[in-house]
């Protein structure tokens, strides 16, 4: 099973995978450092002939003002690099050779195109080491209007298709327990901040312009990268997703959409970090958007 999303074509690991990971930043920092997250993904569209799941793997990196993000999903890379002093986004295209460039505006100018994520992140007072690290708890509740995200900026679906989905909502809940303190957790942090104000810059600009490749909806890039309101880094997060609502489509979608994820935190390096990693690569044609 492949996919389209904003213009893009992907396979199906590739399709859940990029509800968190195709638009990512950074800002300013101090430090370099490095993140490594891998998650697994089971049931719904994650679910394959052998029903073994997935299982993608995330690496972020942050050096300074820019920021690049490696998703894994072992037959397709995901890879977003962001520069926040020019205020561009590259987000690469193995198979074509091609770097989609994207002007990332500030947090002022950068107004959601689609009010189609409600979100909650909560601290729960628990506390609990992981790998030797103190992490705190938070819990995580986010409802997504199905038929706001496939009408939304971008989408090559119809209005009258978009209309069917009218009234059904994804529901994701579940905790994710923190580090603040541990080395890297400040840069990560900001990172998470900054993610979150990229993904609404660009799918505003996506929106004004009437289409092409698109970043998601704000808010689903925190499914990997952490929530913006639990800041640091999220060394273990579990969550369910489930499909609710009326029409005719709940049955269909409740099979396809009820997963369990659990991300885990494999690595934290605060090694110097080549500026070579957030230069787009030889031989890439790059592609303004």
């Amino acid at each position: 099973m492949n996919g389209t999303i904003r213009g893009m074509t992907l396979s199906k690991p590739a399709v859940v995978v990029a509800l968190g990971a195709v638009l990512l930043c950074s800002v300013g920092l101090a430090a370099d450092v490095t993140v490594a997250i891998t998650t697994s993904i089971e049931g719904g569209l994650a679910a394959g002939p052998s029903n073994t799941g997935m299982t993608p793997k995330v690496v972020t990196k942050i050096s300074g003002a820019k920021s690049r993000t490696d998703v894994d999903t072992g037959d397709q890379m995901v890879t977003t690099i962001i520069d926040t002093e020019s205020n561009q986004m590259h987000v690469l295209r193995p198979a074509e050779k091609t770097a989609l460039l994207f002007t990332v505006d500030g947090v002022a100018t950068a107004q959601p195109a689609v009010a189609a994520i409600d979100a909650e992140v909560k601290a729960t007072g628990r506390k609990r080491d992981i790998e030797g690290v103190p992490c705190s708890e938070f819990t995580v509740m986010m409802k997504m209007d199905m038929a706001a995200m496939a009408a939304g900026a971008g989408s090559g679906l119809p209005p009258e298709a978009a209309a069917l989905l009218k009234d059904i909502f994804l529901r994701v809940e579940g905790s994710t327990w923190v580090a603040r303190d541990a080395p890297g957790a400040t840069d990560y942090a900001a990172f998470q901040k900054a993610a979150a104000r990229a993904a609404m810059s660009a799918l505003s600009r996506v929106s004004a312009s009437g289409g092409g490749s698109s970043p998601l909806p704000s808010g689903m890039e925190s499914l990997f990268t952490g929530f913006p309101e639990a800041t640091g880094i999220p060394y273990l997060t579990e969550l369910t997703t489930a499909v609710e609502g009326t029409g005719q489509f709940v049955a269909l979608l409740q099979g396809l959409a009820q997963m369990k994820i659990v991300s885990k935190v494999t690595g934290v390096s605060t090694e110097a970090i080549s500026a070579d990693t957030f230069t787009v690569p030889e031989g890439y044609t790059v592609v303004k958007q």
